[in-house]
């Protein structure tokens, strides 16, 4: 249903229309060519809700071709026909007697004429909304990834995960020293990433470099038991994706199918391209759970909001997560590519 609102948009823009018309209109009383004007002004409007349609279904191209004149000169044409045919009926209805006997080239050359000029404003207006939606996606993602850079600090980076970093570096310096340098880096590395507020989206083999510092730290603390296989394609790591998208998943699957079992266990990492998306998948050989379970924890679902609203040309991302008993976790992030 039409909004209200909408109607009372598109008023001024049919009363100039009705004026117009009335205004061609040489020999009636005023108030019969306003009479006259109205009504070919409604049957105008009437007939443009499909080129509304129309202008949606068929987008402007980046690219105009001749292939894209011919089809919009058909339109045009057999709009043109429509609406001399629906000039003739309102007319027709005025005058109480049929007017059809009057259909002329004329009459299609002025309907095919307002084709152009109505096309123009419906995609101009089609654009203004796509801009609009996009500067609202930027200020979401905006405002999601401020939020995730806070998480980051209040749940990944938190005292516990630094004291475990900090506490095995003492005995590293006495007996290891190059070691505990380059842990020291890393975790400044982190650090720098993890509070750099400047940017929005990295590519996926700058996330990566920051999961393995991640990972080096986890090492001191879990040493052999945290094991990792990373099978990333080189065409993957050129995608862009937001900061913190890849880590929160592979901290996840240490937090709960690793640390806790004596064994410890293996994380798999694999991304690819698959057509027009970037799938990323982070899995892990836990015990998993039952699949209404499912994973709702604060990074997780930091991780899905994000990639909700990471847009392009109208592709909406997203996380779903996949366990069963003994099967461990698998957590598939879709981006576009």
């Amino acid at each position: 249903m039409i909004a209200w609102r909408t109607l009372k948009a598109a008023f001024p823009a049919w009363l100039l229309l009705a004026l117009l018309f009335a205004a061609l209109y040489d020999g009636p009383p005023p108030a019969r060519a306003l009479a006259k004007g109205a009504a070919l002004a409604t049957v105008t409007a009437l007939s443009l809700l499909p080129l509304w349609w129309v202008s949606g279904a068929i987008p402007w191209p980046r690219r105009v071709t001749p292939r894209v004149y011919a089809v919009h000169l058909t339109i045009a044409g057999a709009y043109g026909v429509a609406w001399a045919m629906l000039d003739l009926a309102q007319a027709s209805v005025l005058a109480g007697e049929s007017r059809f006997g009057f259909f002329s080239r004329e009459l299609v050359l002025y309907g095919a004429i307002i084709y152009p000029a109505a096309m123009g404003v419906f995609y101009a207006m089609r654009a203004h909304r796509r801009a609009r939606a996009q500067e609202l996606a930027a200020a979401r993602l905006q405002s999601l990834a401020t939020q995730a850079r806070l998480d980051a600090l209040r749940a990944r980076l938190n005292p516990h995960f630094l004291y475990n970093a900090l506490h095995a570096l003492p005995t590293l310096i006495r007996h290891e020293p190059e070691a505990a340098l380059q842990a020291i880096e890393r975790l400044g590395a982190i650090l720098r990433y993890v509070l750099d507020e400047g940017r929005d989206a990295v590519s996926l083999g700058t996330e990566w470099r920051f999961v393995e510092d991640y990972l080096a730290i986890e090492r001191l603390r879990l040493g052999e038991r945290l094991r990792v296989v990373a099978e990333l394609e080189p065409p993957a790591r050129d995608c862009l994706v937001p900061p913190l998208s890849v880590q929160p998943l592979v901290e996840n699957a240490i937090r709960h199918a690793i640390a806790p079992r004596v064994e410890g266990g293996c994380v798999t990492v694999r991304a690819g391209l698959d057509g027009a998306w970037l799938r990323i998948e982070v899995s892990d050989d836990g015990p998993g759970a039952a699949p209404a379970a499912g994973a709702t924890g604060l990074g997780l679902r930091a991780v899905r909001e994000r990639a909700e609203a990471w847009t392009d040309d109208g592709l909406r991302g997203g996380l779903t997560v996949s366990t069963a008993p003994g099967l461990g976790f698998t957590a598939t992030l879709l981006l576009p590519a």
